[in-house]
C-alpha cells in the first residue's frame, strides 16, 4: 500500500466525528424519551397509591376515604378531633426524625434544591417516609395538600431510577422533573399544567429536551390517571354570568388585595416555623404532636380547615356557605396551615393556597355586594379567578397557575379574568417579596438555586478560611530606606502600615514599592510610609462571604484586601490578614474539584 491510498483526508475524519456524535444524541433523545415514558407511568401510579393510602387512614379513623368528608369530620365525637391530629403529629414527627429529616414540610422546595445544586440525586427512602408522613398528616387532619408530596414522591422515584441507570446528571435533572410533572398531572388531571409546573418551578427554564420529556411524562400520568379515576375537572363551577367592563376594575382592586394575601401567606407560614425550630426545650420529633394539639382545638369549632379541604372549596365555588364564615376561612385555613407545616408536619402548600384564594375571592364578592348590592352577580367566577391569582402570587408562577385552575375547572368563559387577575396579584407579591413560597424555605437553608455554582459557592465560604495569615505588618514611621532593605529578605508582596495604637493606616504594595525606588525621580530615602501610603483604605471582616470580598476587589480594581477585625470585637480595626484574588481562585477550584469526585 502506497503512501498516498493510506493517507486519511482530515474532512473524512472530521465528517465521521460529527455523524458519531450526532447518533450519539439521538440515542441520548430517545433514551430519555423512554425514561421519561416509564417516570410518567410510575407518577401516575404513585399518586394514586398515594389517594388511596389517605382514603385507607381516614376510612380507618373515621369511616370514611371519599371526597365529601367534611360531614363525617363534623360528626366526630369530640375527643376524636384532637385526639386524632395529635396522634398523627405524633407518628408523624417520629417518622421524619429517624428515617428521613427531608420529608418534612411541603416537599417542592427540596426537589427544586436537587435538582438545582445536587444534580438530581434523591435518597430512596424519601419515597416510602413523604407518603407515609404526608398521608397521615392530611387523613389525621393537618390542613396540608397532596401536591407537594407527590411531588416530592415522584421525582424522589424518578431520581432513584436514574441513579440505577447511571444517567449522567443533565439527564438525571430532567427526569426528575419529568416525575413532578406527572405527579401533579395525575393528581390534578392536569397534563399541560403538570408540564409548566415543572418547566417553571422544578426546573426554571425552557428547552426542547427538558419540553419534550417532561411533556411524555406529564402525558403518560394523565393517562393512567383518567383511565382509573375517570375524566372529569376537579371542582366543578355553577352558571355563572360572564364579566363586563365593569368587572374588570373591581376584578383589579381585588387582585391587589390577593397579592398583599399571599405575601402574608408565606410571612406567617415561616414565622410558624421559626417559631417552632427556635423552641429548643421541644425534642424535634414531639413537636408535630403539639401543631396536632392545636389544630385539634381549631377542628372542634372550624372543622372546614380539615386537611386539603376540597369538599369545602367546592361549597366556596357555589357560594354556599354564610358570608362570615367564607371571611373567617381565609384566615382560619392560612393560620391552620402554619401550624400544622410549621410546627413539622408534612404536606403540600398548594391546595390550602386554592382554598384560601378561592375563600378570599369569594368573601370580596359578598363584601362588594354588602356596600354595593348587586355590583358583583357573579361571585363563583370572583372565587375562581382568586383561586389563580393567589397561587401564582404565592408560587410566583402565574402561567402555571393560570393553566392549572382552567384545566382543573375546565372553563374557558373565565380565562381573561384569571389571566389579568393572576399577572397582577404576582407582581403585588413579588414586589413585596422577591422569595416564592418555595424559594423563601430554600433562602432560609442559606440556598440560591438561581445563582450559578460559583455564586452560590462565594456566598456559603467565608473570608476567615481563606485568608493569608502571620503577615508582616509596618508601622507608619517607617522610611523608605529601612522598606528598601527588608525588601531583600521578604517574601510577602502587601505590607498593611499601622498606626501607633495598632489600628490600619493603609497597605502598601509592590508595585508602589517598586514606583518609590525606580522611577525617575524616586522618594527620599528619609521619607517615611505615612506620607506615602493612599489614604483610601478597602477592607473586609472574616465573617463576610468570599462573595463580597471578590465583588469590592471588582469595584475598586484591586487584587487584595486586608482583613480586619470586626467592630464589636475588642481588636477592632486591627489587621488579621490578607485575602487575595488568587485565594478566592484557588478556593473554588479546590472546593469543585472535591463536590466533583463526591458527586462519582
Amino acid at each position: 500500500m502506497n503512501r498516498e491510498t493510506a493517507a486519511v483526508n482530515p474532512r473524512t475524519i472530521e465528517t465521521n466525528l460529527e455523524s458519531n456524535v450526532q447518533k450519539q444524541i439521538r440515542k441520548e433523545y430517545v433514551s430519555l424519551f423512554v425514561y421519561a415514558m416509564i417516570v410518567g407511568v410510575a407518577g401516575g401510579f404513585c399518586s394514586l397509591l398515594f389517594k388511596d393510602m389517605i382514603a385507607f387512614i381516614q376510612s380507618f379513623l373515621i369511616g370514611y376515604g371519599g371526597e365529601e368528608i367534611l360531614p363525617h369530620v363534623k360528626a366526630l365525637v369530640w375527643w376524636k378531633l384532637i385526639l386524632f391530629p395529635t396522634l398523627g403529629g405524633l407518628v408523624v414527627g417520629l417518622i421524619i426524625y429517624f428515617f428521613a429529616r427531608e420529608a418534612k414540610g411541603h416537599g417542592v422546595p427540596e426537589v427544586m434544591n436537587a435538582v438545582a445544586r445536587k444534580g438530581g440525586r434523591i435518597r430512596g427512602r424519601v419515597v416510602g417516609v413523604k407518603a407515609v408522613a404526608s398521608a397521615l398528616t392530611i387523613a389525621t387532619g393537618g390542613s396540608t395538600g397532596r401536591e407537594g408530596p407527590i411531588v416530592q414522591i415522584s421525582s424522589a422515584l424518578a431520581s432513584v431510577v436514574g441513579q440505577w441507570l447511571n444517567l449522567p446528571e443533565r439527564q438525571l435533572r430532567t427526569l426528575v422533573a419529568c416525575g413532578a410533572a406527572a405527579g401533579i398531572a395525575a393528581t390534578f388531571n392536569a397534563p399541560i399544567a403538570g408540564a409548566i409546573f415543572a418547566l417553571e418551578i422544578i426546573i426554571g427554564e425552557l428547552r426542547v429536551a427538558h419540553f419534550s420529556a417532561i411533556v411524555v411524562s406529564s402525558f403518560m400520568a394523565t393517562l393512567i390517571s383518567r383511565h382509573f379515576l375517570g375524566n372529569h375537572p376537579a371542582f366543578s363551577l355553577p352558571k355563572y354570568k360572564l364579566p363586563h367592563l365593569i368587572d374588570y376594575p373591581i376584578l383589579l382592586v381585588m387582585a391587589v388585595g390577593i397579592g398583599i394575601l399571599a405575601w402574608l401567606y408565606i410571612k406567617v407560614l415561616y414565622s410558624a416555623e421559626e417559631f417552632f425550630d427556635n423552641w429548643k426545650g421541644v425534642p424535634e420529633w414531639i413537636k408535630p404532636a403539639i401543631g396536632g394539639v392545636i389544630m385539634g382545638f381549631l377542628l372542634l369549632k372550624f372543622p372546614q380547615v380539615y386537611g386539603g379541604g376540597y369538599d369545602t372549596i367546592t361549597h366556596i365555588l357555589a357560594n354556599e356557605l354564610p358570608a362570615v364564615l367564607v371571611g373567617g376561612l381565609v384566615f382560619l385555613k392560612l393560620i391552620a396551615t402554619s401550624i400544622t407545616l410549621g410546627s413539622g408536619g408534612s404536606g403540600g402548600v398548594f391546595a390550602p393556597a386554592l382554598f384560601i384564594g378561592a375563600a378570599a375571592g369569594c368573601a370580596f364578592a359578598n363584601l362588594c355586594n354588602h356596600f354595593m348590592p348587586g355590583i358583583v352577580d357573579s361571585a363563583p367566577l370572583y372565587s375562581v379567578a382568586a383561586m389563580a391569582a393567589f397561587v401564582g402570587a404565592a408560587t410566583h408562577a402565574p402561567i402555571q397557575a393560570i393553566l392549572i385552575i382552567f384545566e382543573m375547572t375546565s372553563d374557558y368563559g373565565a380565562m381573561l379574568p384569571l389571566m389579568i387577575c393572576t399577572v397582577t396579584a404576582t407582581m403585588v407579591a413579588i414586589g413585596l417579596n422577591r422569595e416564592s413560597i418555595y424559594t423563601m424555605k430554600l433562602k432560609l437553608m442559606g440556598i440560591n438555586i438561581f445563582a450559578g455554582p460559583h455564586e452560590e459557592t462565594l456566598s456559603r465560604e467565608k473570608v476567615a478560611d481563606y485568608m493569608e495569615q502571620g503577615i508582616e505588618t509596618l508601622p507608619a514611621d517607617t522610611t523608605v530606606n529601612q522598606l528598601k532593605q527588608m525588601m531583600k529578605t521578604s517574601r510577602f508582596f502587601y505590607y498593611p502600615v499601622l498606626r501607633p495604637n495598632g489600628t490600619l493606616r493603609g497597605i502598601v504594595t509592590l508595585t508602589q514599592i517598586h514606583a518609590l525606588l525606580l522611577e525617575e525621580n524616586p522618594a527620599p530615602t528619609d521619607k517615611v510610609l505615612d506620607h506615602i501610603v493612599p489614604r483610601e483604605i478597602f477592607t473586609i471582616v472574616p465573617n463576610a462571604p468570599l462573595e463580597r470580598a471578590i465583588n469590592v476587589m471588582d469595584m475598586k480594581d484591586i487584587d487584595s484586601l486586608v482583613v480586619v477585625a470586626a467592630d464589636e470585637s475588642e481588636n477592632a480595626g486591627k489587621p488579621l490578614g490578607i485575602i487575595r484574588r488568587l485565594n478566592i481562585i484557588s478556593a473554588l477550584r479546590e472546593i469543585h474539584m472535591k463536590e466533583s469526585i463526591q458527586n462519582k
